[in-house]
């Protein structure tokens, strides 16, 4: 069965086997929309830029593609839901990039995450992906690469102008 088919507009409707279909928790979307969507804005405060294709105002349910950059300035705050179910929380005047996201939800094993740190601070409980293949997971900032071996985690880049 094709899993865009199991696309419900309503959490409510959900049942506990379904949790293990994180798709399942994503908006309504056309066909041609889902392939590239790989995650969904679940809240902000203060003013927060998702600049891809085009640059646009993050609010709950905008939707995240591949390539995408996170954008918070002083004083907000965002949380995305990924497609395998880990949540990122970005914090104040830090700036993120959706670099790789493959989420296979039939084979969670053929998965892998790649983002980008540019500035600023997140953290991170992980998903599918890592619960299955933690290697397969990786946080990168200007300085290291971060590779996940728990579910919790949070990620600082520090400037070198303000140490």
């Amino acid at each position: 069965m094709n899993p865009r088919r199991l696309i419900l507009k309503s959490p409510t409707l959900l049942t506990p086997g379904a949790l293990s279909a994180p798709w399942l928790w994503l908006p309504r979307l056309s066909v041609a929309q889902q392939d590239d969507v790989i995650a969904t804005v679940q809240r902000t405060e203060g003013f927060v830029r998702l600049v891809g294709a085009n640059e646009r105002t993050a609010a709950a349910g905008s939707v995240v593609r591949e390539g995408d950059r996170l954008i918070t300035t002083p004083n907000s705050d965002a949380v995305i839901k990924l497609h395998d179910g880990a949540v990122i929380a970005l914090r104040a005047n830090s700036e993120m990039v959706f670099a790789q996201q493959r989420f296979n939800a039939r084979n969670p094993s053929d998965s892998s995450s790649v983002m980008e740190l540019v500035r600023g601070a997140l953290r991170q409980v992980t998903g599918l992906i890592a619960k299955t293949q933690p290697g397969n997971v990786r946080v990168q900032t200007a300085t290291a690469t971060i590779g996940v071996r728990g579910t919790d985690f949070e990620t600082v880049q520090i400037d070198q102008q303000s140490v």
